[in-house]
């Protein structure tokens, strides 16, 4: 039993990190802005997934950008 619960602590950390994460990734300023543009590119078959992902992950690393 104990372990059992531990892991489903440990579960519920990784699922808490992983949906605020998303959120915080979505809802950036510059990562919002491109998100559409990069998915009808990846949707078309312009750009592939993994550098569209790489360009969005890379911007939402960079931080808030300045007002």
């Amino acid at each position: 039993f104990t372990a059992r619960r531990a892991n489903q602590a440990l579960a519920w950390l990784w699922t808490e990190i992983s949906e605020s994460l998303l959120l915080r990734f979505k809802q950036h300023p510059v990562v919002e802005r491109r998100l559409r543009e990069l998915e009808d590119r990846v949707i078309r078959g312009s750009v592939a997934p993994s550098v569209a992902a790489d360009e969005l992950i890379g911007t939402f690393l960079q931080g808030e950008p300045e007002a």
